[in-house]
């Protein structure tokens, strides 16, 4: 019983070649199942569960996907959805920035020629009342909400320019360093 080594190695060469023409013929998804797909893989790629073959009604023809025309609109609605939340939430978030922006330079200029304990301690204040009237606004106001979101950034920026200041009145050299680094700690962990 001989073994013929090069007919062993050139074996699985032949398979790797027959295994590229199937995938190359097959389309360019391969034999991968497409997304939210309901198709088995033991399918014929070309072929339509339910229909004959040549039979020419586009109207009920599937999309590209191979996804259901129904099942690929609840999708494209769902999505849609999601997508208009997220965009609604960026809203009152830019309303939000957009006010704490253009008023922290206006309490950094007031915490140095003013009291900043008072200037703190009012928009701390002005901030939680603030926030506790947005929980408050009802679903059909929207416009209230974006007022009180954007007085929400009024209030931190009463506060986020004045406290940095006064940890540092506190404390000097490496100890300031290290409270105002525990002081921004609290941005990334809240």
């Amino acid at each position: 019983m001989t073994l013929n080594f090069t007919k062993v190695c050139e074996a699985p060469k032949k398979t790797q070649q027959q295994r590229r023409i199937a995938m190359s013929l097959s389309g360019p998804a391969g034999e991968t199942a497409h997304f939210l797909s309901d198709d088995s893989e033991a399918e014929e790629p070309g072929a339509r569960p339910g229909h004959a073959e040549g039979a020419g009604d586009e109207e009920d023809e599937e999309p590209a996907s191979g996804v259901s025309v129904t099942r690929a609109q609840l999708t494209v609605a769902i999505l849609c959805y999601i997508n208009l939340l997220n965009y609604m939430d960026r809203f009152t978030i830019a309303v939000f920035v957009c006010s704490y922006m253009i008023l922290a330079p206006c309490f950094g200029y007031l915490g140095d020629r003013y009291n900043r304990k008072w200037i703190m301690s009012v928009g701390i204040a002005f901030w939680s009342l603030v926030t506790l009237a947005s929980s408050y606004t009802p679903p059909h106001h929207f416009w209230a909400l974006l007022l009180t979101r954007g007085l929400v950034g009024v209030g931190e920026a009463s506060y986020s320019t004045i406290a940095p200041t006064i940890i540092a009145d506190l404390y000097v050299k490496e100890k300031r360093t290290v409270m105002l680094a525990l002081f921004y700690f609290a941005i990334p962990v809240g």
